[in-house]
């Protein structure tokens, strides 16, 4: 389970007495780059299989301020988290991953049409 989250039924986060409907989606950590990374799906993924190398990719965005929500249950390995073709994370190397550490729930935000901000 995500923390801070109470439960995740059919896409409803329940938190401090308030639900608000998000899509969301268990994903399969693959590959070893970008083009071979699991496509994230939902508003707000689970990942699971982490192990330093598989990694996830995000989609390109549709508007600035698109948020993708992600969490990594690994313990002790960190997630590559792949920018859209063409994109970039914190304004890092095009193409290249961010390294998410395991057991956190971080907040990608589409700063425009190319870039990521996550934190």
């Amino acid at each position: 389970m995500i923390p801070g989250i109470k439960s995740v039924l059919a896409g409803v986060i329940l938190g401090a007495g308030k639900a608000v409907l998000f899509k969301t989606a268990d994903v399969l950590a693959a590959g070893s780059t970008q083009a071979t990374a699991a496509r994230l799906t939902g508003v707000v993924n689970n990942v699971i299989g982490a192990d330093g190398t598989k990694g996830v990719i995000l989609p390109a965005p549709r508007v600035p301020g698109q948020s993708v929500w992600v969490y990594s249950e690994v313990g002790n390995r960190p997630l590559p988290v792949y920018p859209h073709p063409g994109g970039r994370i914190n304004h890092g190397e095009v193409n290249g991953p961010a390294m998410q550490a395991p057991r956190v729930l971080v907040q990608y935000i589409a700063t425009d049409l190319t870039n990521w901000a996550a934190g």
